[in-house]
Order: structure tokens, then sequence, then C-alpha cells
């Protein structure tokens, strides 16, 4: 993977610095805590890329930003995508998807008003929602993060399943592969479930 983004970016001699980076990268997303809560307890991060410190968030941030530019997006989803179909022939594992919505605040370094909000210091400002889909591989495998879109707060899960089948090469493979597809209540109104049918998506999701 790292010798793949590397090239995303034009640099094919630094394939083993991408791959110490993504680590890091991973190792900060993955924390159960947050990004926030990952970047003050990356003091362990120097044992999964043997730096003698942990990278500084900036060179992170925009290491990714060169990563995305050069399609590396769509690299880090055909990986996924592989690791999924290995687990299918090897296994015959059963492959479900996940989509549902999470939010992160924005803080403004001076005071401002979005709502009730005073025990975080009137700081707060607003929110931006995004669509998250993941792959789980059997009835107890691991989840792999596939998808990540970035939306407007009024329907971000029905955007995101939205986005998730746009490109055709994707939609493709989510409906070679994937047995049923779950999303929460979010993505239960009638609207998004003729949409749904019509796209002969094999869905579940509550019914209101």
């Amino acid at each position: 993977l790292g010798k793949e983004l590397a090239a995303c970016v034009g640099t094919p001699e630094k394939a083993e610095m991408m791959e110490t980076r993504l680590s890091a990268v991973v190792g900060r997303l993955v924390f159960p805590g947050g990004l926030t809560a990952a970047t003050r307890h990356a003091g362990a991060e120097p044992l999964a890329t043997g730096r003698p410190l942990p990278y500084d968030e900036s060179t992170l941030r925009v290491q990714e930003r060169k990563w995305a530019k050069g399609g590396g997006s769509e690299v880090v989803a055909r990986h996924v995508e592989r690791q999924v179909e290995k687990a299918v022939e090897a296994r015959g594992e059963k492959v479900t998807a996940f989509t549902d919505m999470h939010d992160q605040a924005f803080y403004t370094k001076r005071p401002a008003h979005a709502g009730p909000v005073g025990r975080l210091g009137n700081k707060i400002l607003g929110a931006t929602y995004f669509g998250l889909t993941c792959i789980g591989l059997g009835e107890t495998g691991p989840a792999l993060a596939y998808s990540v879109s970035w939306h407007k707060p009024a329907s971000p899960l029905s955007d995101g399943l939205t986005v998730l089948h746009a490109d055709p090469r994707r939609r493709r493979w989510l409906l070679s592969w994937i047995r049923i597809h779950n999303w929460d209540r979010g993505g239960n109104g009638l609207k998004v479930r003729r949409w749904a049918l019509a796209m002969r998506i094999p869905y579940l999701t509550l019914s209101g």
C-alpha cells in the first residue's frame, strides 16, 4: 500500500516513508477517543513508526491532502475491497456494510454562540456532519473503514448513501460483494427506501 500511495504523489522512491506515515495516520484515526485524544496520547506512536518522536499533526495533514489529490483515497478503497474479496474467497465470509453519520464540532478562539453551550465556554460555533460506511467480515470479524463523505447538516445519512453509490465502479463492487447493507434510522424515510429499491440495494433499516 505504501508503494501505491508513493506513486500517487509522484515519489515512488519514498514508499517506505509513506508506509510509516500511513501507520501514524491510521493509529490516530482508530484511537477510541477520537483524533484529538489520539493526538494527546501519541506518545505510543514511535512504537509503530520506529521514529524517536511522534509526527506533528500538521505534517500528517499535509501528507493526507497530497494523497487525496493524487488519488490516494481510491487506492485505499481498492485495498480494502481486495481484503474483503480474499476473505470471501478463502473462508466464504458473509459481508455486511454499515452506514451511519457522525459529527465534528468546530470551536472558535473567541466566544461564539450557536445554542445552549455554556458548559463548553460558549466557544462552539457549529458542526460538520459526515456519512461513514464500514464493511464487516463475518459474524464477529473486523470492521473495515470504507467511505467517509462530508455533508450539510440537513440530511447527512441519506446524502452519505447517495454519495457512496454515485461512483459506478464502487456501486458495482458493493452490489457484487455486500450481502446486506445496514443503516441507521436517519435513512428510513420513504424517499430513501424507494431510492434504495430502485438502486437494487439489499438493505436493512428501521421502518416508521
